[in-house]
């Protein structure tokens, strides 16, 4: 009877201890598993952070070497799968968003594109004119013949700037494309243009030699070539979508 009880409790005891093993083996198993996944998570998130990043650089690559891009455009870095949008330039200034994946794990990456003010050769506080519409008539330009009108800063213009005493420009103003004029505005600043009738400049005036002249200026020159028309940083079909955007309530 004795022997029974003995073996009774030897085998409880061995039951016991299997047990506890094995729910210390469980629960380590558990754990490495656990571990494991985070570290899986980690490295992924990691990859595709620095897919992300690579996509930026791509971006910039292609815009400083005047590449050519769609927009958005793919590719593949290492194990991410990269999504990369470049935005239209704005005021100087591009965005670039990058989205890097990786088995689901997605990171984003973004950095501002723009130009120092070192690198900028058109500073010009006012831009008016479309060259992309025939003048006569159309074209725009800028009228000054009311109020006393002033403009502060510099001005560059695809078409005629006209004016009506004592209209002035406190700075430079640069007319481009052949037959364009300047006339009755009184400039303090420099003027470059077609021609000039009529005009006040505080600076040098520079008109091309196949135009006119009968403008008062404190130095004249002049010259054969005729400056090239800029096209606007923002177009009328950027502003459209814009207003198209904002009628609609906007994007969040």
């Amino acid at each position: 009877m004795r022997n029974r009880q003995q073996g009774f409790v030897a085998l409880y005891l061995a039951l016991l201890v299997l047990f506890v093993l094995s729910g210390i083996g469980v629960s380590a198993f558990l754990l490495i598993s656990s571990q494991q996944r985070i570290i899986q998570n980690t490295q992924a998130s990691l990859r595709a952070y620095y897919g992300a990043e690579a996509g930026v650089e791509d971006a910039l690559l292609r815009i400083g070497q005047e590449m050519s891009w769609s927009i958005p455009y793919f590719l593949q870095a290492g194990a991410a799968f990269v999504d990369v949008s470049i935005s239209p330039m704005i005021g100087g200034v591009r965005t670039i968003t990058a989205q890097g994946d990786v088995s689901g794990r997605i990171r984003k990456a973004q950095a501002v594109y723009g130009f120092s003010s070192e690198d900028v050769s058109f500073h010009f506080g006012a831009h008016v004119g479309n060259p992309s519409i025939a003048c006569p008539p159309a074209c725009g330009g800028l009228e000054m013949q009311h109020n006393d009108a002033k403009v502060i800063g510099n001005v560059f213009s695809n078409a005629n700037i006209f004016g009506l005493s004592p209209a002035t420009i406190t700075d430079s103003v640069v007319i481009a494309g052949a037959g364009n004029t300047l006339q009755d505005i009184s400039v303090n600043g420099n003027a470059e243009t077609y021609n000039c009738a009529g005009a006040t400049i505080g600076g040098q005036l520079v008109y091309n030699s196949s135009g006119s002249n009968t403008c008062v200026a404190g130095e004249v020159g002049s010259t054969p070539d005729v400056t090239t028309p800029i096209d606007f940083p923002i177009t009328s079909a950027m502003i459209g979508d814009w207003k198209t955007v904002a009628e609609g309530g906007g994007i969040v």
